[in-house]
Formats: structure tokens, sequence, C-alpha cells
């Protein structure tokens, strides 16, 4: 071992050790970035879509008769979506047999773009006399 103490190996074994035990790391920073995307819709009475339409009045109605008005509907959202149209809260639940329709077709709506929707009803013979309320749901859909 030439003219190096026992003691001295042992510095030197546990320096190695050390130096074996020691930890690299290296660092990799990724960078993200995307695009937030919104989805919405509003309707209008006219169609410059200036005048939000928040209700429809129809007025006095009567049973057996169509009745129909147009709603212009502007997609508010940054992309693309399709409609769906539901009813709800009949109030008196009787009115709730108040045929609701529209001419929509499913077209897509771009961004910005307000497309005119009749929209009708039809109170069939038997429906209750008297006021009448309900509410038509606009869905804006976009299917990745």
């Amino acid at each position: 071992m030439g003219s190096m103490s026992v003691r001295t190996w042992r510095v030197l074994a546990i320096v190695l050790v050390v130096a074996v035990a020691a930890t690299w790391s290296y660092v990799l920073l990724l960078r993200c970035k995307g695009r937030i995307v919104t989805i919405g819709v509003e309707a209008y009475s006219d169609p410059g879509a200036t005048q939000v339409l928040r209700e429809i009045d129809w007025g006095t109605i009567a049973p057996g008769q169509g009745y129909s008005r147009t709603a212009y509907i502007r997609n508010m959202g940054s992309i693309p979506c399709t409609l769906n149209w539901t009813t709800r809260d009949f109030d008196p639940p009787g009115a709730s047999v108040i045929v609701f329709s529209t001419d929509y077709q499913g077209q897509t709506l771009a961004p910005g773009q307000i497309l005119p929707v009749v929209v009708g009803i039809f109170p069939p013979w038997g429906v209750p006399a008297g006021d009448f309320t309900f509410t038509i749901v606009i869905t804006a859909r976009y299917e990745v």
C-alpha cells in the first residue's frame, strides 16, 4: 500500500462514498400555452341585434290557432355553436299542452353571427283559459 496509512485509506474511502452518493440533477422547463374559449348566445328582437330580448309577449291568443315571432340569436362566444331549444316552467301547469316550435334547423353559428329564428306556439283546444307563462331555454353547444 505504499506510504499511505490505513487511516488515510479510510478517509479516502469515505470521500469516495460521499462523492458516489452525490446527486446530479437537471431541470427542464416546459412552457405552456393554450386558448380559453367562451360559449354563449343572446336573443334580440331586431335584425341589427341592438334590442335584447328577455320576454316574448304573445298577447291575447285563441285555442286552435298558431302564433309566431322572430328572435334574432347572436353567437356571443369565441367558437362556433349549435342550439338546442326546450321549454319549462309552465304556469299554470295545464298550459304545458301549448305546443312550442322553431324553424331552427341545426345550423352552426359562427362567432358573432346573427341568425333569425321563428318561434311559434300553438294552444290546442282544451287549453285552460287565463294568463299563462313559460320559459324558452336556448342551450348553445360546442362539440369537441
